[in-house]
């Protein structure tokens, strides 16, 4: 069963570091044992300012089965006119 979100605000206060944003800019190839890829995201915060991290694709579908898991409503797995949680590219999408 999904836990539910707590927030620790005061109602109507937001925190400076709420991410607004957050979109992939770049790919790059790292190399180590195996080669492979990583996306670029550029994420912004309400308060203007942003910072880049980088995930590799099995991140974003770990990520993606977590959110299907915990929000089946979103998911569309009761009734699919119901799905807001958009459905993960392959791999060979880029």
């Amino acid at each position: 069963m999904p836990r539910p979100i707590r927030s620790r605000s005061v109602r109507g206060a937001t925190p400076d570091n709420v991410a607004v944003t957050a979109k992939i800019v770049d790919l790059e190839k790292r190399r180590g044992i195996t080669n492979y890829y990583v996306y670029v995201t550029e994420v912004t915060l309400n308060n203007g300012s942003s910072y880049k991290i980088f995930r590799r694709y099995s991140q974003f579908d770990a990520l993606q089965s977590d959110l299907l898991a915990r929000f089946p409503i979103e998911a569309g797995d009761i009734d699919e006119k119901d799905r807001v949680l958009p459905s993960l590219p392959g791999t060979g999408a880029c």
